[in-house]
């Protein structure tokens, strides 16, 4: 939700950094001969490789949903961001008006039945991006 925070103003904001990316509080934890990420990493991660560019304005009328849109400098792809921090699953539907969107598309996913659930270097990952059409 936070990032999106930055979507919505980046009027104002024209970069962000992420203080003690590794170790401590980090979303990097390594070790002498280890490196893995945190669950902190899978937001930041899945925005970089797959949140366009040119942020655009939502009206969310969903209460708890926190919702962000932004499209590719050419306008040829849109990307459609939601969180919920309810844990209650939600159905929407989101109208893009005369936009002329395909029906299909890809979905990105971070969750865990386990709100707690969290990645520990040297085991596998719990929390992890998931793909599908």
């Amino acid at each position: 939700m936070g990032v999106h925070e930055y979507f919505r103003n980046s009027d104002l904001f024209f970069m962000a950094n992420y203080a003690q990316a590794v170790n401590a509080i980090g979303c990097i934890k390594t070790t002498p001969t280890a490196a893995g990420l945190a669950t902190s990493a899978m937001p930041l991660i899945l925005y970089r490789k797959h949140f366009e560019t040119v942020p655009l304005k939502v009206e969310n009328t969903i209460p708890g949903l926190d919702i962000a849109a932004a499209v590719s400098p050419d306008r040829s792809v849109l990307t459609l961001a939601v969180v919920n921090p309810n844990g209650t699953p939600e159905v929407f539907d989101a109208d893009f008006g005369e936009t002329g969107i395909s029906r299909t598309g890809q979905m990105w996913l971070i969750r865990h039945d386990d709100s707690e659930a969290y990645n520990v270097l040297g085991k596998e990952q719990e929390v992890r991006i998931v793909g599908s059409e």
